[in-house]
């Protein structure tokens, strides 16, 4: 099926819009710096690349001269453009697209450039040379599509010359008003000022997109700063930022609270009209796109292979465990495990120089989450593999709820990105078989909660033989599958279930058995090898049918009464 959002960037690039990819259901770039595309247009093969590689990525089109001289004003509620209306004139040939909250009016300027401008009126904002808005049919935070009212047909009209000379009469009211020293509030204001001049810190940071957290240091160390502190930092950044941008101004409407720092509930008709996407698998009914995963294990389990095997299956595009994987490019962050183990692994699974994985192991920054979600961009890599939990958040007791915290912010990043991370954990003691699903996750219960897709890999006894199981919030769940390898491609492959991984671990050890006792009975077997003993009688069965084993004597060793099976390896093992 083709990507609706792919089909309408390419439209809009063939008009001669410069377009650039933002995070699913958000206004910002997902592409480190979007300044090149300022002066030169993506072509569409980088069109094609980006869409591949967030297939749910908002379309951004570049406002300005860089457009062909498309100029947007930017109106935040229906009132907004409504009160701007009288000044625009005529609005054929404008275009019109429906936002979240009020309107996008597209139109020409073939003039001199026009910079960006925030609230020429209350709740209008222009977007000019150096910025971009969110084009149709990108969906807005709350769920709704970006639409248009009136396309883009043809030619755009002219920004109107009244509407121009407001732009100007703006700009020389703004030089002749006394500036705000932004230097002087941070450095802290004497008593008698601290109140206003903190609060229009906040303001300022707030009417530039500056994040709320980023805005709350900034304006608690200019309260430290004053002579005396500053007490109530906090309360005037809560109230530059509870309403949008403008609303202060000879407002037309009441203030409009910014959902994205002070939500207010839906009625249960508004909740329950909202339509979410369905789940994009990237391993079929187990990890969606996205969300967070973990693989959990005891020490020598086989989590980084069984997870780079994974990671191979994924950028390979075929299937892992019988489950068909979704192609993409994937990275592995080795961080427990030396170069010359992960080139053991990747030479066992069968790595080729074509394979798109890319691999960093050992030492990584102290900056591990904003290193990881560069990389991850850079290399548009959307599955990546940490291994393990516990050194990539080092700094960290994943005892205590506060490594939760700790992770909160990839995770957040992450959803926005549409990356998949899966993280390796190392397990406390192992429980014993068939315990539940859980057991052996070390660690304070948030942390597992903040991994909804959680795997759990046991070994059978101390052979090679591994059990997989899985807590999933949707999908099909793993209710103890046996994983072995291929021994021809080195590859995880499904082997049946709990008891035939039982079985083969029960075969391998009355071989060891016999290996070193050279003959026994029966009898004699079942008391050597632990385990369940009706599946140890199945499993000698099973080596006996295969021709592993045979009997001493097989006339006499019939195994009736007085005759007991006196049993040794068959020959071509010996």
């Amino acid at each position: 099926m083709a990507n609706a959002l792919l089909l309408a960037a390419l439209e809009y690039e063939a008009k001669g819009f410069s377009i650039i990819p933002l995070k699913p259901r958000d206004k910002i770039p997902l592409i480190p710096s979007w300044t090149e595309f300022q002066v030169e247009r993506a072509d569409r093969e980088q069109l094609g690349e980006w869409w591949r590689t967030w297939p749910n990525a908002n379309i951004g089109v570049l406002t300005g001269s860089i457009s062909g001289g498309t100029y947007v004003i930017d109106t935040d509620s229906p009132e907004a453009a409504t009160a701007i209306k009288p000044i625009l004139g005529d609005m054929s040939e404008v275009g019109i697209s429906a936002t979240g909250k009020g309107f996008h009016l597209w139109y020409w300027h073939g003039g001199e450039a026009l910079n960006n401008k925030a609230g020429i009126r209350p709740q209008i904002d222009f977007r000019g040379d150096g910025g971009y808005v969110v084009a149709p049919p990108s969906i807005h935070s709350s769920g709704k599509h970006y639409e248009w009212v009136k396309p883009i047909n043809g030619h755009l009209r002219p920004l109107p010359q009244e509407f121009l000379d407001l732009l100007a009469a703006g700009s020389q009211a703004n030089a002749a008003r006394v500036k705000f020293d932004t230097a002087a509030a941070l450095n802290g204001i004497p008593e008698g000022g601290r109140d206003q001049a903190i609060f229009k810190l906040a303001a300022k940071l707030r009417g530039a997109d500056v994040p709320y957290e980023v805005a709350l240091e900034l304006c608690e160390q200019a309260a430290a700063n004053c002579n005396p502190p500053f007490r109530e930092a906090r309360r005037k950044v809560d109230q530059a930022y509870k309403y949008s941008p403008g609303h202060g101004n000879n407002s037309i409407a009441p203030p409009i609270e910014d959902p994205s720092f002070w939500p207010m509930p839906l009625t249960m008709k508004d909740f329950l009209a909202q339509k979410f996407d369905e789940h994009i698998w990237i391993w079929d009914r187990i990890i969606p796109f996205g969300e967070v995963a973990m693989l959990c294990g005891e020490p020598r389990a086989g989590k980084t292979t069984m997870a780079l095997n994974l990671a191979l299956a994924i950028s390979r595009g075929v299937p892992f465990l019988k489950r068909a994987t979704m192609r993409n490019r994937c990275l592995y962050v080795a961080i427990d495990n030396s170069p010359r183990d992960m080139k053991i692994i990747c030479d066992q699974i069968g790595c080729t120089d074509n394979d798109d994985v890319q691999i960093h192991v050992g030492k990584i920054p102290a900056r591990a989450i904003d290193w990881c979600l560069d990389l991850a961009v850079k290399v548009a890599a959307k599955f990546i593999v940490i291994d393990t939990l516990e050194r990539f958040f080092e700094r960290h007791d994943i005892n205590k709820p506060d490594f939760a915290k700790a992770m909160y912010p990839l995770d957040l990043e992450i959803k926005k990105l549409g990356i998949t991370p899966i993280y390796i954990h190392h397990a406390t003691a192992k429980p014993p078989l068939g315990a539940k699903v859980g057991s052996l996750f070390m660690g304070h219960t948030t942390v597992k909660g903040m991994t909804p897709y959680y795997l759990e890999l046991m070994r059978v006894g101390e052979s090679r033989h591994r059990i997989l199981s899985s807590d999933l919030r949707s999908g099909d769940n793993i209710e103890g599958i046996y994983v072995k390898l291929d021994r021809a491609t080195g590859w995880a492959v499904k082997g049946g279930r709990l008891e035939d991984a039982l079985m083969d671990d029960y075969k391998d050890r009355i071989t060891e058995f016999l290996n070193q006792n050279d003959q026994a009975s029966r009898a004699q077997i079942r008391e050597a090898v632990e385990g369940r003993k009706q599946l140890v009688n199945m499993a000698i069965s099973k080596l006996l049918e295969d021709g592993l084993l045979e009997k001493v004597d097989p006339l006499i060793n019939t195994g009736k009464p007085h005759h007991p099976e006196i049993l040794t390896l068959a020959k071509k093992l010996i």
